[in-house]
């Protein structure tokens, strides 16, 4: 059944939730959904009753908020407030996460493992490959309620990874976490799926199990960081554009039972929104999505939203999703050119361009906070806002940002808008997505250039992104940007 028509069976029925099969449900396992239950007081706090609509379309709806500084920042910050504190080590995420992604490139492909009931993966999977995906990168989290009785879990937002996971007990190589870790033996709607179930072939490539046995995964990140468990069925409860609480039933994702790594107490896995087809986009939302950032700045909400609600009301513009045949979850868009002001840089073709390694193009990307550009197309932005801004030229002793000006006296510093070409619609960023100020009377240029030989790919970061609501629609292959202010919707 698609998903407007069950969210319309919803509508019309005075009960309170629906269970929501899975399309791609395998027979031996059957979906669970109870009439008159009742999300308890821990599920309930974490999903919203308000009603929200941008289309008055029906979907589902997640609040984003960002990540809590995991990292001291630099040493003259020590005394700083805490948002100096905060922006710094997203910048330093930024960077990391660049390095992290540049070691993506040096495998072909990600670790898809499926070995027998052990409690760690042997042999080829665990020692030759590594999952690409960096876990401890993204800027924003988002709480989701899985099981019966439910159960919060907190998790990091990653538009480049495909799996939705958490820590699951029993857990005796696991991260310390805030939230209750996740039982399944505890959850009369858990099922772990079958080495032969359909799903666990769209995870996996080398399958190393027979039909016997259950999925288990095993990620290998580039960074050192792991994850292993067993791929599995869950219900979701979650928010719906009405206002209503609704069950999504045999929702599949991780139960980690080892996670070793960059983590903190406030995270409690991965929300994977890549285009791979086990990703939430796939499926809870008809392959649509859309988030709208607000800016970082400020302590409100950030939306996301699945199926039809995700497209924007108003005018939208919109671009041609890029296939990259050798990193297939990344969101690639096609970049054509750069104005800064009304002057179109002299950039050549070849810097936009995806070559037949898979190297070069453009990226989306919520976890990098920063917008990184190749240094052919960086230089080119410089040296234009140097020619067009009359601010002095100053450095930061902050962050590492390669350009920032002095705006002493300046109550509110304004610059040239940076425009980015895209196939079909133009990206028009205002001062607030491309400069930031740091320190009393600096204003930094939130670009920087990327280096990574082994990722010569460039990023729109999540500053860039910031009020513009921006829907995925891999159905149609396709990304839209709607300029809006993201605090309201």
């Amino acid at each position: 059944m698609g998903f407007l028509k069950v969210v319309l069976l919803m509508l019309m029925s005075s009960s309170y939730s629906i269970a929501w099969v899975a399309p791609w449900a395998p027979d031996d396992i059957h979906a669970y959904g109870r009439r008159d239950d009742a999300v308890d007081d821990a599920g309930e706090h974490a999903l919203s009753h308000r009603r929200h609509s941008k289309n008055d379309a029906p979907g589902i709806r997640f609040d984003m908020t960002r990540r809590a500084s995991n990292c001291s920042g630099p040493s003259m910050l020590q005394g700083a407030d805490s948002r100096l504190r905060h922006v710094a080590c997203a910048f330093e995420r930024s960077a990391r996460r660049l390095r992290l992604l540049a070691g993506k490139r040096t495998k072909a492909q990600h670790l898809r493992g499926v070995t027998h009931d052990t409690a760690h993966v042997s042999g080829k999977a665990n020692s030759d490959w590594k999952f690409p995906e960096f876990v401890g990168a993204g800027d924003f989290m988002v709480s989701i309620v899985l099981g019966t009785p439910p159960v919060k879990a907190s998790i990091i937002i990653d538009t480049a990874s495909d799996l939705t996971w958490i820590q699951s007990q029993p857990c005796n190589s696991c991260h310390q976490q805030k939230d209750p870790m996740y039982d399944p033996s505890k959850s009369s709607t858990y099922n772990v799926l079958a080495c032969s179930s359909p799903i666990c072939d769209k995870l996996v490539q080398d399958k190393q199990c027979t039909s016997g046995q259950s999925c288990r995964y095993a990620y290998r990140y580039i960074d050192g960081s792991e994850t292993d468990g067993y791929l599995s069925t869950e219900t979701m409860t979650v928010s719906l554009t009405t206002g209503e609480i609704s069950k999504v039933a045999l929702f599949p994702f991780g139960a980690s039972d080892a996670t070793m790594g960059t983590y903190t107490v406030e995270e409690d896995g991965i929300f994977g929104l890549g285009q791979g087809p086990i990703s939430l986009p796939s499926q809870l939302g008809g392959n649509k999505f859309s988030y709208c950032l607000v800016d970082w700045q400020s302590d409100e909400t950030s939306s996301l939203y699945f199926g039809d609600a995700a497209v924007p009301k108003g005018k939208v513009r919109y671009t041609p999703i890029v296939p990259n045949a050798k990193y297939p979850t990344f969101w690639y868009i096609r970049m054509i050119g750069i104005s800064v002001g009304s002057k179109r840089l002299p950039i050549a073709k070849s810097a936009f361009e995806i070559d037949s390694s898979g190297q070069g193009g453009t990226i989306v990307d919520t976890a990098s906070t920063l917008t990184v550009f190749l240094p052919e197309i960086f230089d080119q932005i410089a040296a234009a806002y140097k020619s067009q801004v009359k601010y002095p030229v100053t450095t930061s002793s902050v962050t590492q940002l390669q350009l920032c000006f002095d705006t002493a006296g300046v109550s509110s510093p304004t610059f040239p808008t940076l425009e980015i070409h895209l196939d079909g619609a133009n990206l028009s960023l205002p001062t607030q997505n491309v400069f930031v100020t740091l320190e009393e009377n600096i204003t930094c240029l939130a670009v920087m250039p990327n280096f990574e030989s082994d990722f010569q790919t460039s990023v729109i970061g999540n500053i860039a992104q910031q009020n513009y609501d921006i829907v995925y629609d891999s159905k149609n292959m396709k990304m839209g940007f709607s300029p809006t202010n993201c605090a309201s919707v």
